[in-house]
Order: structure tokens, then C-alpha cells, then sequence
């Protein structure tokens, strides 16, 4: 019995952590909202995607503004932050000059991204559609929708 219950302590010591994966995705819905929503798995008409929180698009999201701040560069993905007052998301930041990698405020790598903009969706949900595309699929050990 000692020996199982050492055995599962070692393991439990040098396993690696459970990386999430989640999605950011562009999303249009009815009545002109635009924004972001942060999803666990590829954008489907699920109700995951209905439910997710819709993030604004905006310039500054420092300190207490919330939302998206997503910045193109040549038409490529350059830079994303985001700061969702949710302590899974958190704040942090996605810099394509930085291999993708995903920063807290403190400059500490919290995990990585890949562009995708090849997911789309078109759905109706009761009475309302919505449509948009994949942005990032990102990996990290901390951050998780």
C-alpha cells in the first residue's frame, strides 16, 4: 500500500501539466454585434459557441478595459491581447514576433498559438444567425476557456 500511494506521489511530481487548448474566433451575431469569443474546441454551432462571452474590439484593453485588441501586421496576425476580467483568460498577450508565444503582464510565457482563420461558421440559433472564423487555436497550461 506504501509503495502505491509513493509511486502515484512521484508521478504526480514530474507529470507534465494538462495543457487546454482553446480557440479565439471572430464572431458576427444579429443586431451589428461584433467581437471576439474565446471557445475550447473548433467554432461549431454548438452551444458552447452560443454561450461564450462576446469581447469587444478595442484599441487599449490596459488595466481595467475590457476586451480584444487585435492588431494586423501585412495582413498577417501580429499581435492579440486580451484582458477579460475572467481569472481563466486573465490578461495577456499573443506576439507573432515572439514565435506566438502567449505573455502574462509580467513578461512570464504562458503558452503558444497558431494563426487558423480556416474554421468558419454560419448558424442558426432559434431565430438568430451568426457567422464568423477561427483567428487563433492556442495551447497553454494556465489559460483555458
Amino acid at each position: 500500500m506504501k509503495l502505491v500511494i509513493l509511486s502515484l506521489l512521484v508521478t504526480s511530481l514530474v507529470a507534465p501539466a494538462i495543457a487546454h487548448n482553446f480557440w479565439m474566433v471572430l464572431y458576427h451575431g444579429s443586431f451589428s454585434e461584433l467581437g471576439f469569443k474565446f471557445i475550447s474546441e473548433a467554432p461549431q454551432c454548438t452551444a458552447e459557441l452560443h454561450d461564450a462571452k462576446l469581447y469587444a474590439d478595442r484599441s487599449d484593453v490596459s488595466g481595467d478595459k475590457w476586451g480584444v485588441r487585435y492588431e494586423l501586421y501585412g495582413g498577417i496576425t501580429d499581435i492579440v491581447e486580451w484582458n477579460t476580467n475572467d481569472e481563466n483568460l486573465g490578461h495577456h498577450t499573443m506576439y507573432r514576433d515572439r514565435d506566438y508565444g502567449i505573455y502574462d503582464t509580467n513578461d512570464n510565457r504562458k503558452g503558444r498559438c497558431i494563426p487558423d482563420s480556416t474554421r468558419d461558421f454560419d448558424c442558426l440559433f432559434q431565430f438568430t444567425r451568426v457567422s464568423g472564423f477561427s483567428i487563433l487555436n492556442c495551447t497553454s497550461d494556465s489559460i483555458h476557456v
